[in-house]
This record gives C-alpha cells, structure tokens and sequence, in this order.
C-alpha cells in the first residue's frame, strides 16, 4: 500500500495535484516511456547535471545481464552505453569512453576485488596458479626480518606485478603467526693460527631455532596430517 504524500515540500507536485503515490509510480512510468527506456536526464537544484535510468527487476542472472548489455531497437544503445556517456558528460573535456570505462571499473575493483579477480580466473584471462600458504607466507616474511607493513608491501608489489594476489589473505597470516618459533641468533668468533701466530680471524653468523618451543616438530607434524 502506498501512503499519501505530503505535497507542501514538492512544489511541482502540488502545482499539478499529485497527491497520491500511485500517481507518482504512473508520471515514472510515463515519464520512462517518454525517453524510450534510455537516461533521463535533468538539472539539480544547483544546475549540475543528474541522470535516472530505468532497470525492471530480473527474475534470474541471465536476464539481469541481458537488461545491462542488449541494444535497444531505436538507437543501438544500452543501460552500460547509457552510463558510460553519463560519465563522459560529467567530467572533464580530453575524458574519452575509454577513460569513463576505466573509471567504473575502478570503482567496481575497489568494493568487490575479490569478486573480480575470481570472473578474470573463471573467464581465463588470469592464470589460476594457486596462492602460498600461510605457514610459507608466514615463513617467508618472518625469516627476511619483514614487518606487518613490509609484508603489505611486498603483497602489494606481487599482486601488481602478476595481476592477483599472490598469497593467502592477511587474517590466516596473522592466525598462524603465534606458531611461528623465533629464532636464536649469534656469532661465532674464530682465530686461525698456526704456530701459535694468528692468520686470519673469521666471525660467523649463525641461527637456530629450537623446535621444542610451541609444539615444534611435533605440531608441524600434526598440521602436515591434517592437510
């Protein structure tokens, strides 16, 4: 049921009597069938440019996709055509459809990156190598000295360089990070003589880790079984 609208905020309404929201769904739909289903544009309050563009509901994925792309009749355009030159019309003069596309795209992989390198795996257009685990990423990281933000930005570089992520997620990082068993570090210091008469003094670095510490051999162990 649609409730009866309070017209003294919307002069056009009260200057036409539109009272009711039925009356309001039925200007939409006359106003969508009078622009031939394409954008409806307008100027705001402040004179900037707007636009409205008509999506019915699809009743399955198949359809929804068929209501983004297919042409229509009259002009060969679509809903995407429809919001690239919208795009185009809102920004500056040397933007081109091209630049307007890499701008919703743009727009799209930064809420949904995930989502989109998996359509660029299932579309083959990205090789489907898998990622390094955790306990390697973990491994890796903790042996180059790397901190949390060091670890960012070699992700980063990596996934910039291949065109996917690289490694497992942060979160099973950080879930596995209390198992890692730091190491013991030294140097050891070595006098070479012969006949009492010093030859060459050597310092050797040197690390160890003791596997007794947090469950060692014997949680690795366990997590190679449940693998």
């Amino acid at each position: 049921v649609i409730s009866p609208i309070d017209t003294n905020n919307y002069e056009t309404l009260k200057a036409y009597n539109i009272k009711s929201g039925q009356a309001v769904e039925s200007v939409a739909r006359e106003l969508v069938q009078l622009k031939g289903g394409k954008l409806i544009r307008y100027r705001s309050h402040n004179g900037k440019e707007s636009a409205l563009q008509n999506l019915r509901k699809a009743s399955s994925e198949r359809k929804h996709r068929e209501m983004l792309t297919k042409n229509r009749k009259d002009d060969g355009s679509n809903f995407l055509k429809d919001m690239l030159q919208f795009v185009l019309s809102t920004n500056c003069k040397d933007f081109d459809e091209r630049d307007a596309a890499r701008s919703l795209i743009k727009s799209l992989l930064s809420e949904y990156e995930d989502e989109f390198m998996e359509l660029l795996s299932d579309s083959g257009w990205l090789s489907t190598s898998s990622q390094m685990d955790e306990y390697t990423a973990t491994a890796m990281f903790e042996e180059a000295g790397c901190t949390r933000t060091g670890s960012r930005v070699i992700s980063k570089y990596l996934r910039a360089t291949f065109g996917r992520k690289c490694i497992v997620p942060e979160q099973k990082l950080q879930a596995v990070a209390g198992e890692v068993v730091p190491a013991t570090t030294g140097i050891y210091k070595w006098d070479h003589k012969k006949d009492t008469k010093l030859v060459k003094r050597l310092k050797i670095k040197y690390w160890y880790r003791d596997m007794k510490q947090g469950g060692g051999v014997e949680s690795s162990e366990k997590r190679l079984q449940s693998q």
